[in-house]
């Protein structure tokens, strides 16, 4: 999988849009979680990040 760095500057946002996107990425992380598959592909993804930060450290 290719990892990709996305950053938005929300500060340039007016507050509602901020408000509406926040709440839309909230309601895609829970409808994530609330997937076998989702829960299941967090949890590789933690542990492949638990082990990068193990080598690092």
């Amino acid at each position: 999988m290719k990892n990709s760095n996305i950053q938005i500057d929300i500060s340039q946002m007016p507050e509602y849009i901020t408000n509406r996107f926040c709440q839309s990425v909230l309601d895609l992380v829970n409808g994530i979680k609330s997937t076998p598959e989702g829960q299941e592909a967090l949890e590789r993804k933690k542990a492949e990040l638990r082990s990068r930060k193990a080598v690092t450290a």
